[in-house]
């Protein structure tokens, strides 16, 4: 990757990041609940893109009948301050349910949605070289 520009190497760097922490927080996707999103609303971005297929923030908005303000400020990391308990009970019951059904369980070799994917077979991504000279 020392050929790939320094900006890019950072936002990959911490995209990984971002990745690896949401499969811990959610044990490998296994745990993807309204209390897990509530501790931790930074992972939604996460959430969204390990669906089938990836949910675009206005698709998992309208499937999950919430509000985009609700949905913008878990992605910054917030809790909405002004949201009674209850609604905020609900409307992180909705988001988790959809994502929940979503989850794409081919990213885990051997997975299943009855089976508990292990660490050893998650791992990330990296480009073949022969990848990297198809690319030049």
């Amino acid at each position: 990757m020392l050929f790939a520009p320094k900006a890019y190497r950072d936002t990959r760097k911490t995209a990984i990041e971002n990745v690896e922490q949401g499969l811990t927080l959610t044990k490998n996707l296994t745990s993807i609940g309204p209390a897990t999103i509530k501790a931790n609303p930074g992972i939604l971005p996460v959430l969204r893109m390990v669906t089938c297929p990836p949910l675009a923030r206005d698709r998992l908005i309208g499937l999950a009948d919430s509000s985009k303000n609700f949905v913008g400020n878990l992605e910054l990391g917030k809790i909405p301050p002004r949201l009674s308990l209850e609604l905020l009970e609900e409307n992180l019951a909705k988001i988790s349910g959809v994502i929940s059904n979503m989850v794409d369980v081919t990213y885990f070799r051997g997975s299943t949605k009855n089976a508990l994917p292990r660490r050893k077979n998650v791992t990330a991504h990296q480009p073949s070289s022969q990848t990297v000279s198809a690319a030049r």
